[in-house]
Parts: C-alpha cells; structure tokens; sequence
C-alpha cells in the first residue's frame, strides 16, 4: 500500500507540474495577442503582465521539471552505488545466505546448497575460500583390463575465476554413497578431487582402485608468485601421503559435528570406505617461492572400476563451467565404432547438454556441454556390449527407460 501511495503521488505531481507549464505557456501567448492587437495603454500593461507572468510559469516549471529528473537520477545513481558498495564488503556467505531462507524457508540445511552454488564457505570477503572453475574441459579414457575390471584413466583442466591460495590438493576416494554425496559439503580444503568407486562384496575393488590411482596420479599447475609472475609446472608425478584417520576430521567436518543438520559421522565405521591423500603443492613451485596462487590445475589419475558396470561418471568438486567432455572408448573393445553403442546422459541444468540417443564412438569422443555444473550435477556415461542387444527404443525425450537402473543412486 505504501508503495502505491507514493507512485501515484508522484504520479499527481508530475500531472501537475505539466498542468502549470501549459497553463503558463496559454498566458504568455495569450499576452502576445492582446500586444500584437494593439489595444488601450491599460491593456497592453495587462498584456505584458501576462506574458511576464506566463514566461515565469513557463521557465519555473521547466527548471523544476529538470531539478527533478535530475535529483531523481542521482538518488537511484547513489541507492545503486551503496548497494554494490554493499555486496562489495560483505561476505557471499552473508548476501546468499538470508535469500536461500527466504526463498527456501530458514533452515540449517540450506548451507548445503549455499556451499555447492559458491564453491565454499562463502565466509572470506574477497571470495579467497572460494573454488570455482569458469573453464573445465574433461578426457576419460577405458580401457579393458579383462573380463572383469576396466581402467579409468581420467584427465580434467580447471582454469579458476580467482587466484586460489592453496598449499594443499586432497584427494578423498570413497565407496560409499554417504560419503560420496557428503564429502564436496563436509572439505575443508579449497582444492580437491573425489573419486567415488562402485564397490562389489562379492568382487572388492576399493582398495585396488585407489592404490591404482595412487601411482597413477599426475599433476599440472599455473600459479603466479609473490611478483606477479606467471609459471607452469607440466606432468609431475607427486608424492601423495596418506591421511590416516584419526586426522579425517580436520579435512571432513561432518567427522566433528559440522553438516548442514548437525550430524556427526562416526570416521570409525568408513575405515574399509575413505581414503585420503594429500599433496604438498609447495613442493612443486620453484623452490625459493614462499607465496603463490594457482590459477589451473590439470590433474590425471587412473582408477580400477566393475566392467559388469557398464559405465562411469564423473561430477564437478565445486562449481565448474564445463565446456566440453570426452569418452575415449578404444581400448575398451565392446564393437566396431560403426555400432551405436554409447550413450552420454548429463545431469545439468541444461536438458539439451550433449547428445541425447545412443551413438557410435566417434560421436562420444568429444561432446560439448557448454554449461555451469555444480556438486550434485555431473555426466553419466553407458554402454551395451556388441552382442546384447540392438538399440533399445526411447521415448519422445530420447531418454532410454531399459538402462535407467545403470544411474548411480540419485540420478534415477
């Protein structure tokens, strides 16, 4: 109501001040006639009241037109400058945090999706504890071991929006779900990897996987030093030295009570389920260098997976535009490229992201997503084997219901 009030007083206002401008505008005119008549000396000294008085109106209503527009124009001008002066100062904690409880309702649970959308905790006001990467591009290769296990050998650039100022890369490798869906929340560290392993009781290949992945993982790194001088390291075999557990709660904080519901993990029950390691990235910088911040990082691992699985996915750390993605499917020998065997399901906000049947490997070599990913959205990737099956009819969506149980938990 007070709103409405004030437009339509303004409103009235501006109606009135265009009423007095042609109001006094009639007058000046009107005391041009009665001179251009030339009439008794009384009325032209009337006449030129007229004009006097109408030329007046005239020029007061014009400045006061003009006064207004103006003062208008700096009072929005100086609301804009002190809310950006605001958003400037504040943490992005504190700005999106609030407008999550008002849109969401408040609740302790929205700090989970407040961590996911900035990329941290939000609580540094220059965003340095934040992660987020404007350029992402993904290579995953498969390749057959035997009949039972195939490599993943994935290889993911970030380029990062702002300088990153980490000592630390972690990677958590985890068979469990909980964890899996917990760990982007629950890291205390800027800048990490997870790998999540679909692990088999009846075939256990956990720990396999992560000692695979140990010995396989290399690094590359753009920072610039303390001068302001650009570096980049290539190909770096790192030593990665194991987080024992009794040390997991200073990298997890749901291992001390620190989720989004206040609920607190036993780190006792997830010793058969998490690893970690963690790279010294100062060890790689030039030596001499006491202060840098990374601007990429491209990382390469290998990991042992369930051939019967018929498929793998990879998901973003933190938030990532991802621009393109790619399945290298040569040394997987499941058909001649000709067979429309795979199929990329991305789980984005874009429905359109990468192509939406199943097709030949040449055509799942490099996809483009072009899209923002956050933890919880990622890429889906599926085979057939040559003889199963031919190409299973899809609804109208081009979404193919017969696999949908190949979808890791949460993206049925």
């Amino acid at each position: 109501m007070p709103g409405r009030l004030s437009r339509r007083s303004r409103r009235v206002s501006l109606r009135q001040l265009r009423l007095l401008a042609v109001g006094a505008g009639l007058v000046a005119v009107l005391g041009m006639v009665l001179l251009l008549l030339g009439a008794n000396p009384r009325l032209t000294s009337v006449a030129w009241a007229l004009v006097a008085f109408g030329t007046v109106g005239l020029v007061a209503a014009t400045l006061v037109g003009i006064v207004r527009r103006e003062l208008r124009h700096e009072a929005t001008r100086l609301v804009d400058t002190v809310a950006q002066g605001i958003l400037e100062v504040l943490p992005p904690a504190e700005i999106l945090g609030p407008l999550l409880d008002r849109v969401y309702g408040p609740s302790e649970h929205n700090r989970a999706i407040l961590t996911s959308v900035l990329g941290g905790a939000g609580l540094a006001t220059d965003g340095s504890d934040l992660t987020i990467s404007e350029h992402t591009d993904v290579v995953c290769r498969l390749n057959r071991v035997d009949d039972v296990y195939f490599q993943l050998v994935m290889e993911v650039d970030y380029a990062f929006r702002r300088r990153v100022p980490a000592s630390t890369f972690v990677f958590f490798a985890t068979s469990d779900p909980v964890l899996r869906d917990s760990i982007v929340v629950g890291s205390t560290q800027s800048l990490f990897e997870l790998w999540f392993v679909s692990d088999d009781a009846k075939t256990p290949v956990f720990d396999d996987s992560v000692e695979s992945m140990r010995a396989s993982v290399r690094l590359g790194m753009t920072y610039v030093d303390g001068d302001n001088d650009r570096h980049e390291i290539t190909d770096v075999a790192p030593a990665l030295r194991e987080i024992h557990s009794p040390d997991w709660p200073k990298y997890l904080s749901f291992f001390r009570g620190g989720t989004a519901g206040g609920t607190q993990l036993d780190h006792r029950h997830y010793l058969a389920k998490l690893r970690m390691f963690e790279v010294d990235l100062s060890t790689l910088v030039t030596p001499g260098t006491h202060s840098y911040r990374i601007l990429g990082i491209h990382v390469r691992s290998t990991t042992l997976q369930l051939l019967d699985n018929r498929s793998c996915f990879w998901h973003p750390p933190y938030p990532c535009f991802v621009r393109t993605i790619g399945f290298d499917t040569s040394g997987l020998d499941v058909g001649t490229p000709q067979d429309e065997l795979f199929r990329v399901h991305p789980f984005t906000s874009r429905s359109d992201a990468g192509p939406l049947r199943w097709v030949s490997s040449d055509e799942v070599r490099r996809v483009e997503l072009n899209t923002w990913c956050v933890p919880g959205n990622g890429v889906h990737f599926m085979w057939r084997e040559e003889h199963t099956c031919s190409v299973p009819p899809a609804d109208q969506h081009g979404r193919d219901r017969t696999h949908d149980n190949q979808l890791p938990p949460g993206m049925r």
